[in-house]
């Protein structure tokens, strides 16, 4: 078998299991799992853009996030717009948040300046979400957010919800491929690699840095529009920095720069907690022990450690082919 054929073979084999996964999983608690799983995994995609591909440190993913659920829920619950129309609303209105506040930061800013400017951001951002009552209801929250609804369908059991997370993972990982392998990612891996020769070899710097951190807010709009349909309730607590760290250790487990690293990292770090709950207290601790190990030891996260293999077998696969062709 052909390495193409292999890995056509191996993302069908994955899509069926995906696909029926839900039959297989009677849970409902664990179905709130895997889709929350699925809403990191965006959100770690969004990271990726601005983090693995151009190569700025931000903490701001869980206020895009913050932005993003409140958007989606006030529209859905003060005005009645259906789950079509907030998801887009709040994944655009977010992005533009993210455009509005790149052109000042990364205009001067860079490294360690700009990752204390976005931790500032994130504290800013739940500090409104507490204080505007008038808006967001402040420390109370925001409950009554509906459930999806598309025409005649309703997803109204984590089972059903499933198949949304699903198909937008899906959307959003691929459209994460194919920023990456084009023009607009080459750009972004150039400034990343160094912006001082980027610059000079014509690339527009800041213009790729500001439309770096407006997708990486895209993405957290929509992971959190999601997010606010899927619980059905939303608070400022919820949009801690601890969390911005969470998906930041997601991204380097799993692989910064890679299009599977959160998926891969999103996954396990998703899973993993909930076998130890028992230690919660502790997480912030281990999050921040393997962050440390994965920078040190592995810095292209446990997809990046698999890829020689991979490749290996990709070589087994030609000479197994040139074998039986000249056999």
């Amino acid at each position: 078998m052909a390495p193409k054929n292999a890995k056509t073979f191996t993302l069908i084999a994955a899509g069926v299991v995906l696909l029926f996964l839900p039959k297989f999983i009677p849970s409902n608690y664990q179905m709130t799992v895997i889709n929350l799983g699925g809403i990191y995994m965006i959100l770690a995609a969004g990271l990726n853009v601005i983090l693995g591909f151009t190569g700025l440190m931000s903490f701001t993913q869980v206020a895009f996030w913050g932005i993003g659920s409140y958007t989606a829920g006030l529209l859905a619950v003060e005005h009645g717009f259906p789950f079509l129309l907030t998801v887009p609303a709040a994944a655009f209105l977010t992005a533009a948040v993210g455009f509005l506040l790149g052109l000042p930061s990364l205009r001067k800013l860079k490294k360690f300046y700009l990752a204390v400017t976005t931790i500032g951001f994130v504290h800013i951002t739940r500090l409104i979400l507490e204080n505007w009552t008038s808006l967001t209801r402040g420390a109370d929250g925001l409950p009554g957010i509906p459930k999806p609804a598309i025409g005649p369908l309703r997803f109204d059991t984590m089972h059903e919800f499933y198949y949304i997370t699903l198909i937008s993972c899906f959307l959003l990982i691929w459209l994460t491929a194919v920023i990456k392998n084009s023009r607009v990612g080459r750009a972004m891996q150039a400034i990343r690699e160094d912006d001082l020769a980027a610059e000079v070899m014509g690339v527009n710097v800041f213009k790729y840095k500001v439309l770096a951190f407006t997708i990486s807010a895209f993405y957290g709009g929509l992971g959190g529009a999601l997010y606010a349909h899927l619980v059905g309730y939303i608070s400022p607590d919820i949009f801690t920095f601890e969390e911005a760290v969470t998906v930041l250790c997601m991204l380097m487990i799993g692989g910064s720069g890679l299009i599977a690293g959160p998926v891969v990292g999103a996954t396990l770090l998703t899973v993993i907690p909930e076998w130890l709950r028992f230690m919660q207290e502790y997480n912030a601790i281990i999050y921040g022990a393997a962050v440390v190990v994965m920078a040190v030891y592995m810095p292209t996260g446990l997809v990046g450690l698999t890829q020689p293999y991979w490749r290996r077998l990709a070589v087994l696969f030609s000479s197994a082919k040139k074998n039986g062709g000249t056999g």
